[in-house]
């Protein structure tokens, strides 16, 4: 080799330049929306899963607020009272026994304007509410002033509507006291599985997976779907849960 030439070697850097092409990029998007739309709802659900556990959670301390109630009182609380603006009574009755909780009165799922603060009195025909009480069962019975209906009790103090005496629940183990509702501002604070003139207004809620949480008499919960839980679907043991007498009832006495 001559003296005085240089020759210049390139040696590999162990690197590349490499773009991405415009349909890389459009496969990694559509792989990302896959992803995300497999992900999504297992999210929602195990994010469901987890406010029906805390509702649940909610409900049997009511339960135990209600035995509380109940062994102070010797019999249980009705819904609302009885003459001029029919106040909703329950919630209120039960809530000193809850150590003031409120916030066990709101579910989770439920939307944030049925949430109650535990002191704004609550019109029992129209305050939106979570929650609601077992007070007439699977009918009611109006003929004849005979005391006839099967629920908890309804008007505060009535002579044959109100307060039912704690010995009048024969299964307390199983009989419905409590339940996610179906809020639409019409007696929210109330559940009924079948109810002429309100058609769906009472009927337990499906919030839950298409389910709602009930509350039994002996504070424990229990998830059921809705359609279990309502007219005409109903069981001849889901009819004896709701009714204090623990006997199916399939239709109403004759007036």
């Amino acid at each position: 080799m001559p003296c005085g030439r240089r020759t210049s070697v390139s040696i590999p850097s162990g690197r590349s330049s490499h773009a991405f092409t415009l349909i890389e990029l459009l496969v990694v998007i559509a792989i990302i929306a896959l992803l995300v739309s497999i992900l999504l709802p297992s999210l929602a659900k195990a994010r469901e899963l987890a406010n029906k556990t805390v509702c649940a959670g909610h409900l049997h301390q009511i339960g135990i607020a209600l035995n509380l109630y109940v062994r102070d009182e010797g019999f249980f609380p009705a819904h609302h009272t009885t003459y001029g603006f029919f106040e909703m009574l329950w919630p209120a009755r039960l809530l000193k026994h809850a150590r003031g909780a409120a916030d066990l009165f709101n579910c989770p799922s439920a939307p944030e304007w049925t949430e109650w603060n535990g002191q704004d009195p609550l019109d029992a025909g129209a305050s939106p509410f979570a929650y609601g009480y077992n007070d007439w069962g699977t009918w009611e019975s109006w003929q004849n002033g005979t005391q006839t209906f099967l629920g908890l009790g309804a008007h505060a103090g009535h002579e044959w509507w109100g307060e039912l005496p704690e010995d009048r629940v024969l299964v307390p183990q199983d009989m419905i006291a409590v339940a996610d509702n179906t809020p639409d501002f019409q007696w929210d604070g109330a559940i009924d599985p079948a109810d002429d003139f309100l058609a769906e207004a009472e009927w337990p809620g499906n919030r839950h997976l298409d389910g709602a949480n009930v509350l039994f008499v002996d504070a424990h919960v229990t998830w059921y779907l809705q359609k279990w839980l309502i007219e005409p679907d109903l069981t001849t043991a889901m009819r004896c849960r709701w009714n204090n007498d623990h006997r199916p009832h399939p239709t109403p006495p004759a007036p």
